[in-house]
């Protein structure tokens, strides 16, 4: 990334943290004119194109929470503060869900997830995951996705695959219909 790429995205950030702040200052403010909120979220909102796709559906989930009370603003917080947080959270919230319903090793899971390697079964730590998937729990894993049954190495391979894809390309590990949250 260039410096100018870099200044670019600094001022982004900095923009919409103060449409936040706005929008917020004004949202907690003495009788706020119900018009003038809606029309500084919208705004807010206008801008959030500039980001991610990942991170606009945490802006988003950040605005609602926010608007139904579920999130406190707290001073000197920033968007990107609150953004970060909610993706960490995400984060950890995935690679808890993937210990449970893979038996992988959650440490050796969470060094590869947060230290994601060039190429990904460089240096072993991959395989090191790999060996450590419960093969029971790979297989009721791979019933409830694929609604078929499957022997124990099709469970391991398809286990391999989205692990491979979650690490890697940040692709969410499916869980299966009655999963979903």
């Amino acid at each position: 990334m260039n410096l100018s790429a870099i200044q670019n995205e600094k001022i982004t950030a900095e923009y919409l943290d103060r449409k936040f702040k706005i929008w917020t200052d004004y949202r907690n403010g003495k009788n706020p004119i119900k018009e003038r909120e809606e029309e500084l979220l919208k705004e807010l909102e206008k801008n959030l194109s500039t980001l991610s796709e990942d991170d606009q559906n945490l802006a988003r989930e950040i605005i609602r929470d926010i608007e139904t009370g579920r999130l406190e603003v707290e001073e000197g917080k920033t968007f990107r503060d609150y953004i970060a947080s909610y993706g960490e959270s995400r984060k950890n919230r995935e690679i808890r869900d993937a210990v449970e319903k893979l038996g992988v090793d959650e440490e050796k899971l969470r060094d590869l997830v947060m230290n994601k390697p060039k190429y990904y079964k460089e240096g072993g730590r991959a395989i090191a995951l790999e060996n450590s998937i419960d093969d029971k729990l790979a297989r009721i894993y791979y019933q409830r996705v694929n609604h078929r049954e499957g022997t124990n190495l099709q469970a391991i391979r398809y286990a391999k695959k989205v692990l491979k894809e979650f690490i890697m390309y940040d692709q969410p590990i499916p869980f299966g219909e009655e999963e979903e949250k």
